[in-house]
């Protein structure tokens, strides 16, 4: 399964550790270009760490980040507040 985690503190450490098994290709998406990821993991960093989210079956958001947010930056995806699990 194809996963983004959204924001990559507190909540999405724990989200990583939780989803990061074999089956599953994980992406950490968040705006700070400067965080620390762990070794080998895809990331979508900076200003436009919301966009192009439609490609994931799964959307890992970290509380502090509004789903609006989400369905603002994904025009083109009408549905994707229903990949959007906390």
């Amino acid at each position: 399964m194809k996963i983004a985690i959204l924001g990559f503190a507190r909540d999405g450490q724990a989200a990583y550790h939780h989803w990061n098994t074999p089956d599953n290709q994980i992406t950490i998406c968040d705006q700070d270009t400067k965080i620390k990821l762990p070794s080998g993991a895809s990331s979508q960093l900076g200003t436009d760490y919301l966009k192009n989210l439609g490609q994931f079956d799964l959307l890992v958001r970290s509380a502090g980040l509004p789903p609006h947010l989400i369905a603002e930056a994904n025009p083109k995806s009408p549905d994707i507040l229903s990949k959007v699990t906390g």
